[in-house]
């Protein structure tokens, strides 16, 4: 095994309004707590070409060895900045917010083309009930499980990306 060492620009502010300008979507993650689901979802969203990724403060730590590991790298071209849930629409004011959760509309009859923040909540808890009632639409993606209690975070935020990516 090889050993290696990076140094690694961490964003301690939100996104700059000329960069803010050039997104139509962002990703917020709320309190994800696995560093393998924290790296898949940067690894995902690297692939669909998005470049900043908004999270709370309660997330496991970005660079976290297995969020890097489970990144592939893509966590050097992926910008992360801290916002807690409650400052979002402050700070976002151009952007809908879209929330996901076990009881939303179906997220396939939603025109993801408007300036938008996906949040996909915590594992085990998802999104506050608060921050879901607040937000502009809250979504679902169906399934036809015969038991399983929810769809892993990481697994939907990927099916949210491509969804997004095949509207653009």
């Amino acid at each position: 095994t090889k050993e290696v060492f990076a140094v690694v620009k961490m964003n301690k502010s939100i996104p700059s309004e000329e960069l803010l300008s050039s997104l139509n979507s962002l990703l917020y993650l709320y309190d994800i707590q696995d560093p393998g689901n924290f790296g898949t979802l940067l690894r995902t969203a690297d692939w669909f070409g998005h470049k900043v990724i908004l999270c709370s403060s309660n997330c496991v730590d970005p660079y976290n060895n297995k969020s890097v590991q489970a990144s592939m790298s893509s966590l050097s071209r992926i910008m992360i900045f801290t916002i807690e849930a409650d400052e979002i629409r402050k700070k976002f004011p151009n952007f809908r917010i879209i929330a996901t959760c076990m009881n939303g509309q179906d997220y396939g009859s939603v025109n993801f083309t408007e300036k938008s923040i996906f949040c996909l909540g915590n594992e085990a808890h998802g999104l506050p009930a608060e921050f879901i009632s607040a937000s502009d639409i809250a979504i679902t993606i169906k399934g036809n499980s015969l038991g399983a209690e929810s769809l892993n975070v990481s697994i939907a935020g990927g099916i949210i990306l491509s969804h997004l990516n095949s509207q653009s």
